[in-house]
């Protein structure tokens, strides 16, 4: 009796250490809740007639910032992070000033200042708010993919068609077009189904080619309809390498959507889209072994988690 009890207490230690190794080794998926989604600001940092309202605590790798300024005689106003100069804006029919930027997928882990310059109608000189944030871990995994080699899939695992492809899209999406485009519903998604692999995926192709997933896939069949984000102008529609049938909307502010693969495209360069519109239909063209909806966000001049951004609240 002693002997059963002691082999059925190793066992059940043996059973959770193997389930211990097992979630260890187990790779967690992206997260994809933003910090907040609530339009009230996280905290707020008082100067001289102004008030600077920040929306988040921490950021992660690959994330978009909200910022927002509250005064009655505010000139303007800009913020340098990451090297880079932001600028605030006004929306028609919107109280304050707002700046959104965003960390690169790469951007080292650290604690960083987050200084805003203000310039106030009667001051001499413009006032600095001083704050702080840390940048954390975005959480990326790794996803092996496998496609049935052929001469077309050979080409486009090609380093240099992937980065021909990329130089294209970051061109189209260069201009940073002062007007807000979108509306008050700010984003939504483009497709109400399953979300499979996630942003900033290091995906190993063929256990050859490494890249990085620049956005979120949708599960979704050949011919349902692919939906604009938000507003916006239509900076890119056409068939390229690796995405297939495409279309690049920019929305204002430097913040552009993506959608990919798509089996036929219903709009054209240079046209105006609004929230909701059919930008074309599901389909498998590019770089795609099976029919599904690729949707990304450029924002700042960086890739950014499109689902975090859709989620976040964006005045």
């Amino acid at each position: 009796m002693k002997k059963f009890l002691l082999i059925t207490l190793l066992l059940i230690v043996f059973s959770i250490n193997l389930s211990a190794q097992d979630a260890e080794n187990t790779p967690e998926a992206t997260e994809t809740s933003s910090p907040t989604i609530s339009s009230e600001p996280i905290y707020s940092v008082e100067g001289d007639g102004v008030i600077l309202d920040v929306y988040f605590n921490t950021l992660k790798q690959g994330r978009s910032g909200l910022l927002g300024l509250r005064g009655e005689d505010i000139i303007e106003a800009n913020s340098t992070i990451f090297a880079n100069t932001v600028e605030f804006f006004q929306i028609d029919g919107r109280d304050g000033w707002w700046a959104i930027f965003s960390a690169d997928m790469g951007q080292a882990i650290r604690q960083y200042d987050l200084p805003v310059r203000v310039t106030v109608d009667g001051q001499d000189e413009p006032q600095v708010l001083l704050t702080r944030f840390n940048l954390i871990s975005g959480g990326f995994i790794s996803q092996p993919v496998n496609l049935v080699p052929d001469d077309e899939i050979e080409r486009l695992l090609d380093p240099e068609v992937e980065a021909s492809e990329i130089e294209l899209i970051f061109g189209s999406a260069s201009e940073q077009t002062d007007s807000v485009f979108w509306e008050e519903n700010s984003f939504i998604a483009p497709l109400n189904t399953e979300l499979t692999s996630p942003f900033g995926a290091s995906r190993i192709f063929n256990e050859n080619l490494e890249t990085t997933h620049t956005g979120w896939d949708f599960n979704a069949p050949t011919g349902m309809p692919l939906l604009a984000t938000a507003n916006g102008v239509v900076a890119l529609a056409d068939t390229i390498d690796i995405r297939g049938n495409y279309v690049l909307v920019n929305h204002g502010q430097g913040i552009y959507s993506g959608y990919a693969h798509m089996s036929v495209i219903y709009v054209t360069q240079g046209q105006e889209v609004t929230e909701g519109q059919v930008l074309g239909l599901v389909g498998t063209t590019g770089r795609s072994s099976s029919a599904h909806a690729h949707f990304e966000m450029i924002v700042d001049g960086k890739w950014v988690d499109a689902v975090d951004f859709v989620r976040m609240y964006v005045p």
